[in-house]
Order: C-alpha cells, then structure tokens, then sequence
C-alpha cells in the first residue's frame, strides 16, 4: 500500500504540470500513456508489438488519437 501512495505522488508530480501545460506535450504524453496500455494489452494476449496485428494496433491507436487541431 505504501509503494502504490508512492508511486502516485510521483507520477502525479510528473504528469500533472504536463496536463495543465496542455498543448503539444499533453498530446505527446496522451500518445505514449496510451502506447504503453497498448503494449501491456498485446503483452497479455502474447503477441509481439512487432508482429502485424501489434504494428496495425498502434498504427490505428495513433490514428484514432490524433488531435482535429493538427
């Protein structure tokens, strides 16, 4: 329990200041927290992020995540 109070200080010092900043590094932050959930999903179904249904996962993650101001 002590570890996980941690943990959450820490990450929301990190990420907090990027989401009040907002803009280009919030949307880079959004594409990186979103890619790391893609790879732990893909590590449970024991597929490769290198194989063609993990590659067109990202590729359709990036896609679906790209901000209409851009």
């Amino acid at each position: 329990m002590k570890q996980r109070i941690i943990t959450g200080v820490v990450a929301a010092a990190l990420f907090l200041p990027i989401v009040f900043y907002g803009g280009l590094p919030f949307v880079l932050l959004t594409y990186f927290l979103a890619s790391v959930g893609l790879f732990e999903l893909l590590k449970m179904k024991k597929l490769s992020i290198f194989s063609v249904h993990g590659l067109l996962a990202l590729l359709f993650l990036w896609v679906i995540l790209y901000p209409e101001q851009y």
